[in-house]
């Protein structure tokens, strides 16, 4: 990720939160939950994305991005933030 495009992309890290799951009878695996929001609108390849796995976390497997964009809209961002901390980590 280039300075310009990180000092451009507000990451919103609310935390990273850890949630225990269980599946099948399986020991319980804890994801991460990283909230993310740009002000410019997505865009493929997620670098962000890119990022996270060359430093193990794999989405899917041991981390959820909640991702919003404010499209370059600036105001939506506070909305878009409130959102992402109340609905994208889970409740304990």
């Amino acid at each position: 990720m280039t300075a310009s495009r990180f000092g451009a992309t507000i990451i919103l890290s609310a935390g990273i939160c850890l949630a225990e799951f269980e599946a099948d009878g399986q020991a319980a695996a804890r994801i991460a939950r990283v909230g993310y929001l740009s002000t410019s609108a997505p865009v493929a390849p997620d670098s962000f994305a890119e990022e996270l796995r060359t430093r193990g976390w794999v989405e899917g497997q041991n981390v959820i991005i909640e991702r919003r964009y404010t499209e370059g809209d600036v105001e939506r961002a506070p909305r878009l933030a409130d959102f992402i901390a109340s609905n994208g980590i889970p409740d304990w």
